[in-house]
């Protein structure tokens, strides 16, 4: 009769530490999260000095374009078909996030790409002839 008494006090004690760890760990989860939510992100110190001056001013000497980085950044954003990765699920590949495009400097482009579903990033090189011409470097998936 003791031996059926000790059973369920030994099953409750091992049930109260698991919830307990199990609460304790949603808790922590929780507060990380939120702590990484209002952190301010900084971009990175690379991007911030991108691209350097003297390469907007050489596209501007080669071009006549006020504004080279914002013209090649919206003109491979026209253009998908450079993207060497065929789309998913029925995704449309494409270059959505125009802020994280980067103009390296006067010969070399960063672009994220994705359709919804997957996506990377290619490294790309243009040349400005008559239009600008696209060619794809290397590219990356996530």
């Amino acid at each position: 009769m003791d031996e059926i008494k000790k059973k369920p006090k030994i099953n409750i004690t091992y049930l109260l530490v698991i919830v307990i760890f199990t609460l304790a760990g949603f808790f922590i989860g929780q507060y990380h999260a939120e702590k990484r939510i209002t952190q301010k992100i900084d971009p990175t110190p690379i991007t911030k000095y991108l691209p350097a001056d003297r390469h907007i001013e050489n596209l501007m000497l080669k071009t006549g374009w006020e504004d080279p980085e914002a013209k090649l950044i919206e003109d491979l954003a026209s253009k998908p078909e450079v993207i060497p990765v065929d789309p998913v699920l029925g995704g449309t590949m494409g270059f959505y996030d125009h802020d994280n495009i980067y103009l390296l400097n006067d010969k070399w482009v960063l672009a994220p790409f994705e359709d919804g579903h997957i996506g990377g990033y290619l490294l790309l090189e243009f040349h400005i002839e008559e239009e600008i011409e696209w060619h794809v470097l290397s590219y990356y998936l996530e």
